[in-house]
């Protein structure tokens, strides 16, 4: 007869030493094989997540609800010549500088009122060229109604574009 596969099993341990009982151990021993599986899903749910927006022909973007980057796509680190880790803490230095002020206080009025981030403005390219972009973000809320993190994307429009082209609908271009 084969041997009988036996799955793992996760265990919470919580104790305390007894200090007038010579060592004595005492404490709690906790199946915690939910919590594991449960982390195990969000942590594969977090990558599926960097896979798909890796994927996109577009800068995607998350942001708490503090203002700071939490995560942004390979797409922009190719782009800029950035590492990621950099573009999180410092994503402000690839804006063009006549641009910086104008996104900032817009940036915080969206933080401020949870209006979409909808912003036309420059990134510096790896070969030091800056490109328009149009930038857009919501604010996704958690169930007390406060504001939760934001979900955003950038795309290029092109060396040459003009801005306030992409704001416009499509029936309206002239």
């Amino acid at each position: 007869m084969p041997a009988r596969q036996v799955a793992p099993c996760w265990l919470r341990i919580i104790g305390h030493c007894c200090a007038d009982d010579n060592a004595l151990l005492q404490g709690v021993l906790q199946g915690s094989n939910a919590v594991h599986q449960s982390e195990m899903r969000l942590i594969q749910a977090q990558q599926r997540f960097q896979k798909w927006a890796d994927s996109m022909p577009i800068v995607v973007w998350t942001a708490a609800s503090d203002n700071q980057l939490t995560f942004v796509s390979q797409l922009m680190s190719t782009f800029s010549g950035m590492q990621t880790e950099d573009l999180l803490l410092n994503w402000l230095d690839i804006v063009h500088p006549e641009d910086r002020e104008r996104v900032m206080s817009h940036w915080q009025h969206c933080l401020r009122t949870g209006d979409p981030y909808n912003i036309e403005f420059r990134f510096r390219r790896l070969d030091g060229q800056y490109i328009w972009h149009l930038t857009r973000a919501v604010a996704v809320y958690d169930n007390y109604g406060q504001i939760e993190k934001w979900l955003g994307s950038a795309m290029a429009l092109g060396a040459g574009a003009k801005p306030g082209l992409a704001l416009v609908s499509p029936a309206r271009v002239t």
